[in-house]
């Protein structure tokens, strides 16, 4: 986001909590979050306003943008599995280990796995 996005962004959260602007402000904001998209921003400033009351703060759009930036990325990854050592494809067993566990029936999932992963 450059100088001018970080400044319609000041903008658009002043329509909310009516604060006061100046160059010091767009200048220190662009410090915080001038690393974010802009859109990602506009989009945390209204899911701020729209359950919170507090005053907002680059943390909280830095936060709230964030998360949904790592929302779409996990949405991205259809298809894969991901573990603590990382992402990879779906094993094509999977879907039917987890319909088994979603079944309730975690003795043939547990089979599945140890079946496949062997």
């Amino acid at each position: 986001m450059d100088h001018a996005q970080t400044a319609q962004l000041l903008t658009v959260i002043a329509t909310y909590d009516r604060r006061q602007l100046g160059d010091a402000d767009v200048l220190s904001w662009h410090e915080a979050v001038g690393d974010l998209d802009y859109d990602a921003c506009r989009e945390a400033v209204a899911r701020h306003y729209k359950s919170a009351t507090d005053w907002l703060m680059p943390a909280h759009v830095r936060r709230l943008a964030t998360a949904a930036s790592n929302d779409r990325a996990s949405r991205a990854v259809i298809g894969a599995v991901c573990t603590p050592d990382g992402c990879g494809p779906k094993p094509e067993w999977f879907d039917a280990a987890a319909a088994a566990f979603k079944r309730g029936d975690g003795a043939e999932g547990e089979r599945i796995v140890r079946q496949r992963s062997v």
